[in-house]
């Protein structure tokens, strides 16, 4: 929420900490990360979560609280032209795992179907599209690290279009132990990145002539 964030900013309480998503222990070098941690939905919406992953949760939950924070209360008329934009760079890596799992294992009759709804790149925003009975553009953009902001780019243009008249837009990901490994072996995340720089160790700077590497977050 944004008080915490601004509590967080006033107090140079940092968010990238050793991470907890790894049972057996993080790959080497790649430890640290800005993880959500003791997160419960019940306390952003009143939505059913029961069969929504972790990157719905999110998403639901981000536009909820966009929305208080914005005062905005979207009254049934302003439905058709209200919507969201969403960039992700990973997708549903959860939930993808999880059911292609079994099928790559040579085991596709215990694959679970309810998971398959949520393997589907725009399942997040069209569970908060749903729950706000929004009818408006909707829609998922990857393009890699800049997807959340390219999202809100685009948002803005479709207002300024005339295509739509309000949009709720930003980045929304999570955190997986499969991705943070394959950042890790591929040496794309602090501390691999910058040659001599390594040896500063893994920390988020990217403006820093120390950089080494992002932090995922």
């Amino acid at each position: 929420g944004r008080e915490q964030f601004v509590m967080a900013l006033e107090n140079a309480v940092c968010g990238i900490k050793p991470t907890q998503a790894f049972p057996g222990g993080a790959p080497a070098g790649a430890t640290r990360a800005a993880e959500i941690t003791a997160f419960d939905p019940a306390l952003y919406t009143r939505s059913d979560m029961r069969r929504t992953d972790r990157l719905g949760m999110f998403t639901v939950c981000g536009v909820e609280l966009a929305c208080s924070d914005a005062g905005l209360k979207l009254a049934r008329e302003m439905a058709p032209r209200t919507g969201i934009m969403a960039g992700s760079l990973h997708g549903p890596i959860a939930s993808c795992k999880s059911f292609h799992k079994e099928i790559a294992m040579g085991r596709p009759d215990t694959v679970n179907p309810a998971i398959f709804p949520n393997t589907v790149a725009n399942a997040a925003v069209g569970l908060a599209s749903i729950h706000l009975r929004l009818k408006g553009c909707n829609a998922v953009i990857t393009v890699g690290e800049a997807s959340g902001l390219t999202a809100i780019a685009q948002a803005y243009e479709l207002i300024r279009s005339g295509a739509a008249d309000i949009m709720i837009a930003g980045g929304t990901d999570q955190l997986d132990p499969i991705a943070q490994e394959g950042y890790a072996l591929t040496r794309m995340v602090s501390p691999f990145v910058g040659g001599r720089n390594r040896s500063h160790g893994e920390m988020c700077r990217p403006f820093d002539t120390r950089s080494n590497g992002f932090v995922l977050g």
